[in-house]
């Protein structure tokens, strides 16, 4: 029983620390602009706007403001796909990949971190 605890306490540590990770990228005004910045990540850095509604459990018009929000600041460039002008892109800047990279880079200390073994009293 202790060791079940001790590796609950573990995951729960490592989920507080990629959380504060997540929240310590940038001084974003809320969670969900870097949620929609990794989802857009994940999908090689281009996304279909429409996409990103059906995988984000967010209404469209919340995530609209937080898209245009990305693209004002350059960390994503929203435009018209090349065939199809009813459907809009969202495509990951130079910004907006340096900051993924420093979010991985974080990641991998906190799991490196939960990784080494802890003595516990």
């Amino acid at each position: 029983m202790h060791l079940v605890c001790r590796m609950q306490a573990c995951n729960a540590q490592v989920l507080l620390d990629f959380e504060r990770t997540s929240l310590g990228l940038s001084d974003f005004k809320s969670r969900l602009s870097v949620h929609v910045l990794l989802v857009v990540a994940t999908t090689g850095g281009v996304c279909e706007l429409r996409k990103l509604f059906k995988l984000m459990d967010a209404t469209a018009v919340s995530l609209r403001l937080h898209v245009q929000s990305l693209d004002d600041e350059g960390y994503m460039e929203l435009y018209a796909h090349e065939t199809n002008r009813r459907c809009k892109m969202l495509r990951l800047t130079d910004k907006g990949w340096a900051l993924m990279r420093e979010y991985e880079r974080r990641c991998q200390l906190a799991l490196s971190a939960w990784q080494q073994p802890k003595t516990v009293a």
